[in-house]
């Protein structure tokens, strides 16, 4: 590990982020395009982000999204399930995946193949027909996987709570059941497959001019759409002092502790501060509470976990740990403390600038690829970033004084008003929670299919 902080360090020095060239522009349709040439690439890269997932499903049919891009790539109007098969085989590689608010879309190939690959996106987008057969297939296996997921593991489900206490989301929301139809898939697509509600980038070596001609050819006939709906964003609710939620499972061996505070969207002028000074605190081997709590006998990089959420919709960070019973309060006060730290203007330039190295090293490496920088491109522009500040990423964060961060750690890590969600047995965790004023005792959903 710490050989390749060396290198990762070393290579952060030697190099600057050079971003490619890009060209943004708008189909009459209102489909966003994005091309971005690069040379010597033999491959392409066509991705398309939908600005629409799990969230959009509606109550207790959270799969709807994934269905809807897992039946898309599945068969449409002009190919059955063997032909697209075949066919994709053929010309490159066809993937998808989404989450709370986008589902995205990838298909690869070389490029002399452009037109294919370009025609076979818009008839997957375009063109679908909703397999009833695979359909009830791929609904049993998503909801299989659902039940299994949340009886293996019950605190997979502290997200929900995160966005429930956070932002007031019906927990049901983020579940689903049998009632899930192929007319939700129908009425999904209808309501969010359309071009204004989406971003097509393509990267790779290939010829501008020729690509606008087949984008033009294959998607320009797309209908705008009846419903040009803007997607809504989730508002952060600071909590007043510190309210706990404790979801008994008496069958938990490791109890679960997550601590939630609001954080700041990417359009935030403090978001690059905010960026650098969460990575201090608590992500990743170099940061201030792996190092802090590291000494209590357990096995960290299985059960701590830290994360900054950023995303269109919504925006907050938490810090989790899963303990055992006799050091949860040990690891809640340690966690704690690195809080009440942080607001004392206490961190130090040497922390700053190795955090710094860490960020931008990572950056360089991971934008290598050109199906990497599509992916990083399309996520920032589905959160309204302009599309000139993307490749200003690495700049900025070199620009960072410790007096921004000082300010930030001071400004939004608040020690006295946060969410703590809590897993475990009720009768264990008892003296941990009489510490507390005000304690929700939740009911987590009972799965019943």
């Amino acid at each position: 590990m710490n050989k390749y902080f060396i290198i990762l360090f070393g290579f952060a020095l030697s190099l600057d982020f050079d971003p490619p060239f890009m060209e943004k522009y708008e189909l009459d349709n209102g489909m966003s395009i994005v091309l971005c040439p690069i040379n010597d690439q033999p491959m392409i890269y066509i991705n398309t982000i939908v600005k629409a997932g799990d969230m959009h499903g509606g109550d207790n049919k959270e799969i709807v999204s994934e269905l809807t891009e897992e039946l898309l790539k599945f068969a449409n109007q002009n190919f059955n399930s063997d032909e697209l098969s075949k066919y994709v085989d053929q010309i490159g590689y066809l993937w998808t995946g989404n989450g709370y608010d986008y589902t995205m879309f990838g298909i690869e190939g070389l490029n002399e193949n452009i037109e294919k690959l370009i025609s076979l996106k818009s008839e997957i987008l375009l063109y679908p027909k909703f397999n009833d057969k695979e359909f009830k297939l791929k609904k049993d296996r998503l909801l299989g996987w659902q039940k299994m997921r949340i009886d293996n593991d019950p605190t997979v489900q502290d997200v929900y709570h995160s966005h429930n206490m956070l932002f007031g989301i019906d927990i049901n929301r983020f579940y689903s059941n049998n009632d899930v139809t192929i007319d939700d898939i129908k009425s999904f697509y209808k309501n969010n497959y359309y071009p204004k509600n989406m971003i097509l980038m393509i990267s790779g070596d290939f010829n501008v001019a020729y690509a606008k001609i087949l984008i033009e050819k294959y998607f320009s006939n797309w209908k705008a759409g009846e419903n040009n709906k803007s997607t809504k964003k989730f508002l952060s609710k600071k909590s007043v002092g510190i309210q706990v939620r404790f979801i008994e499972s008496p069958d938990l061996l490791k109890p679960s502790i997550k601590i939630v505070m609001p954080a700041v969207d990417a359009n935030n002028p403090d978001f690059y501060s905010f960026y650098s000074t969460f990575n201090i605190i608590g992500r990743g081997l170099n940061s201030r509470i792996y190092n802090k709590i590291n000494s209590i006998p357990a096995n960290w990089e299985e059960n701590y976990n830290s994360g900054f959420a950023f995303y269109k919709t919504y925006n907050y960070m938490y810090y989790s740990y899963k303990s055992s019973y006799s050091q949860i309060d040990t690891v809640y006060k340690l966690l704690l403390g690195e809080f009440k730290k942080i607001k004392q203007n206490n961190i130090t330039f040497n922390e700053l600038d190795r955090v710094n190295k860490k960020i931008i090293g990572e950056t360089i490496l991971n934008n290598q690829l050109p199906s990497s920088w599509n992916w990083h491109v399309l996520s920032d522009l589905s959160c309204d970033i302009p599309i000139e500040e993307i490749p200003l990423f690495t700049d900025n964060i070199k620009s960072l004084t410790i007096e921004d961060i000082n300010r930030i750690g001071e400004k939004y890590w608040d020690h006295e008003n946060f969410y703590l969600i809590v897993y475990g047995n009720k009768d264990s965790t008892e003296t941990f929670l009489n510490q507390f004023e005000h304690v929700e005792y939740y009911q987590d959903k009972i799965l019943d299919y």
